[in-house]
């Protein structure tokens, strides 16, 4: 029988879980939810992910480890999620299958003096808010920086992504403001884009404030942007975080954040990861037409998404949230 290990996700600053658990997270949405698990002498099953790796939700106060002397044979173990995520792994870091060195895999940076590493939800909301505003602003054509952006046909609205956000995480808490690799950040689904972040006060910083910065330092690059490389882009530093944050097909976003103790300052950094990654070379940074003229299909905008009873909080931006 293999053991079975109860985390709370995301784990406190001093518990020292997730360290060396290395699994694939579940996306999973906040609230009360049921999953239902058993285990046979040779098999771990779950109504959520594939033999070996099972991702539940749970409300815990503490954690628990479970091992083989613990018989869970034949036995059904109900658990009602409420706002945490639970880890129960039986094999190795799944992610090494891209790479040994996958972040998914990392632990926390030991030498890291954390003091906070918190993503709440009023933080996902705002950080996806802002990136779809801007995104809205491009598709639009209300962007006269850089000769004037044209409209975009194709412009996707960015939703929250938990398995992105779980890996962006673990590349924060290595407190290395540098980029990972491409395989470092990947996943089954797509490749990954990643734009980060870094800050620095005397005083503990505004959560609020941080994320908002940094939506505006990444988007306020389109002033060094030139709009003939919408349709066949040419990357350069300068302004690649804005290429990202509007890249029409990366709609999926997750983020993780720690603030940490470097002498007398206290240094935030973000690390925000986007999928399907953007800024390919020669590729279209979008397609220019009018707004919402070339959506993808399974995907509704404005008026034909209040008729799928979906609310279009966007202008111009192709809605996948019903599929």
């Amino acid at each position: 029988m293999c053991t079975l290990k109860l985390y709370l996700f995301p784990p406190p600053l001093d518990s020292g879980f997730l360290g060396d658990s290395g699994v694939k997270p579940g996306t999973l949405d906040s609230g009360a939810v049921i999953f239902l698990i058993y285990q046979t002498d040779t098999e771990l099953h779950s109504t959520n992910q594939e033999k070996g790796t099972v991702i539940v939700a749970v409300e815990v106060i503490v954690a628990v480890e479970f091992t083989d002397s613990v018989k869970m044979d034949h036995h059904l173990i109900a658990i009602v999620a409420v706002f945490f995520t639970a880890v129960v792994a039986c094999e190795d870091c799944y992610y090494k299958k891209f790479t040994p060195n996958h972040t998914g895999c990392k632990s926390r940076n030991p030498s890291c003096n954390l003091v906070d590493n918190q993503v709440t939800n009023d933080d996902k909301n705002l950080v996806v808010r802002l990136h779809n505003q801007y995104r809205e602003k491009v598709a639009m054509g209300r962007e006269t920086a850089a000769g004037g952006l044209p409209t975009a046909s194709n412009m996707l609205e960015m939703v929250w992504d938990d398995e992105l956000a779980y890996i962006a995480q673990r590349h924060a808490e290595t407190c290395e403001f540098q980029h990972d690799c491409n395989d470092c950040r990947k996943v089954d689904r797509f490749g990954v884009g990643q734009n980060l972040y870094m800050s620095w006060s005397s005083n503990f910083p505004s959560s609020k404030d941080q994320w908002e910065g940094m939506v505006k330092s990444f988007y306020n690059e389109v002033q060094k942007f030139k709009k003939e490389y919408v349709s066949s882009f040419k990357f350069q530093a300068d302004y690649g975080h804005f290429s990202q944050v509007v890249w029409a097909d990366s709609w999926r976003l997750g983020c993780g954040k720690v603030v940490f103790k470097d002498g007398n300052w206290y240094k935030t950094m973000i690390s925000c990861n986007y999928g399907p990654a953007g800024n390919y070379v020669n590729a279209p940074m979008y397609k220019i037409g009018s707004p919402c003229s070339a959506c993808p299909s399974k995907t509704c905008c404005g008026d034909s998404c209040n008729q799928s009873g979906v609310r279009s909080n966007y202008q111009g931006l192709c809605s996948k949230r019903s599929y």
